[in-house]
């Protein structure tokens, strides 16, 4: 292997370093804005452990076609501690930042879809009630003829329709005027 390859895989190697240093840079952001529980945080660092292996596993199958070298573990270390110097203060900040803003916009949204939960609601209420009003006679015919034989039914089915006849009488006369 000549030293130009050698060279482009420890800077490549180093870039994963700094990768994986950027994740955990996440995870403690995420620490600092809500405090975990001593389960969440095991959880979270068997996701990174997790994700960390993938990460270098395969940078070392695709970069190196399986062949490991001692100074690829040094420049994931280099990498590491690259970013933790010089750029892990900016990130945390960058992270915290996402945090508070994703948290005031899934509120944003819990709030806006409570409302429109309410909104249809009540809308929904107002129309079965109206449909209530409309075809309470309906439900008596269906509930009429669902129970033929009993003598109560088909009483209150005929006191409705001689209801109705009075009422349709109220409303001719309510539009035309006598002379």
């Amino acid at each position: 292997m000549s030293v130009t390859k050698q060279i482009t895989l420890f800077v490549e190697f180093t870039c994963i370093g700094i990768i994986l240093a950027i994740i955990f840079d996440f995870f403690r952001a995420y620490r600092k804005f809500k405090i975990p529980t001593n389960k969440s945080t095991i959880i979270q660092d068997i996701i990174y452990f997790v994700i960390a292996t993938m990460i270098v596993v395969t940078g070392i199958t695709h970069i190196l076609d399986s062949n490991f070298r001692l100074y690829i573990v040094v420049s994931i270390l280099i990498g590491v501690m690259i970013h933790v110097n010089k750029f892990s203060k900016y990130t945390i900040k960058f992270f915290i930042l996402f945090f508070e803003t994703s948290e005031f916009i899934f509120e944003f949204l819990n709030i806006t879809l409570a409302f429109y939960k309410q909104i249809l609601t009540k809308i929904l209420k107002l129309f079965k009630k109206i449909l209530k009003k409309c075809c309470k006679k309906f439900f008596y015919v269906i509930d009429f003829n669902k129970y033929k034989d009993k003598v109560l039914h088909k009483k209150t089915f005929f006191k409705l329709f001689k209801q109705k006849k009075k009422n349709s009488k109220e409303v001719k006369n309510y539009g035309t005027k006598e002379v």
